[in-house]
């Protein structure tokens, strides 16, 4: 078991997931298409999938980020950040580029300084 997760749960949330990611169907003007990458946007599925990644992401890498840039404090809401950092040791541009490594599909762009 990884991480006290039963087996058999684990494989009916990966083929749950699965399913809604690679069966992404939606209408616009009156056309259906195909979701060719990411969530569905206005999906139900779509916050609860995004919110389990960036669990995921900041469970495995926010240690380290806190370490390695001298992070005063990390708080998100859904997919919004904030970070307070001491900008006389820490450049906002290398925790940036560092956020911007921990996955392809996730990249960070335009920091709010000061």
């Amino acid at each position: 078991m990884e991480k006290g997760v039963d087996p058999q749960i684990r494989r009916e949330l990966l083929n749950w997931y699965d399913t809604i990611t690679h069966e992404n169907y939606f209408s616009n003007n009156e056309k259906i298409l195909i979701q060719q990458d990411g969530l569905a946007m206005g999906a139900p599925s779509s916050g609860p999938i995004a919110e389990f990644f960036l669990q995921n992401l900041e469970d495995t890498h926010l240690t380290h980020l806190r370490n390695k840039h001298n992070i005063t404090a990390y708080f998100r809401y859904v997919d919004d950040i904030l970070i307070i950092y001491d900008f006389r040791h820490t450049d906002i541009k290398n925790i940036l580029e560092d956020f911007n490594t921990f996955h392809s599909s996730q990249q960070n762009r335009n920091p709010i300084t000061k």
